[in-house]
């Protein structure tokens, strides 16, 4: 398959929107040579990283903006989160135990950790322009069987 051109849609920074984002991204990924089980991985990782941005980054601000874009080429599924809320660094934040967390009942704070189990590439950067950027990028072969195991 060529590259295609990105396709974006712009929402304000709200949990309302996450829905429409992970649709969005669902219904172009479906046309797309890829399993049942990476698309759904495609959702469950934009759902996680809008959450974040809204809840985290936009801090529940009413005029905050996200601008989410999908691109494909070839083997590569890329889903780019551009929005003016505060940074984050990902390196910052220690790595799961997920036995500890299991046993402890916790609630949240798995976000991170999926979106790296889900996809190839996390990329989390600042834009000259001063906007926040997280780039998500998940590889598929062309003709993958509908029941290929989730990345977790």
């Amino acid at each position: 398959m060529s590259t295609n051109e990105p396709q974006a849609i712009k929402l304000t920074s709200s949990v309302d929107h996450v829905g429409v984002a992970r649709d969005f991204v669902a219904e172009i990924a479906k046309a797309v040579p890829m399993s049942a089980r990476q698309v759904y991985d495609l959702e469950l990782a934009v759902d996680e990283a809008l959450t974040n941005v809204v809840e985290h980054a936009c801090a529940g601000r009413a005029d905050a903006t996200v601008e989410l874009s999908v691109s494909h080429a070839e083997d590569q599924f890329t889903i780019l989160i551009i929005h003016d809320g505060a940074g984050f660094d990902p390196d910052s934040q220690p790595d799961v135990d997920l036995k500890s967390y299991i046993a402890e009942r916790r609630v949240g704070g798995l976000g991170l950790y999926l979106i790296r189990k889900l996809m190839d590439e996390v990329e989390y950067s600042t834009g000259e322009d001063g906007l926040r950027r997280i780039r998500l990028m998940k590889r598929h072969p062309v003709n993958l069987d509908a029941s290929e195991p989730s990345g977790l």
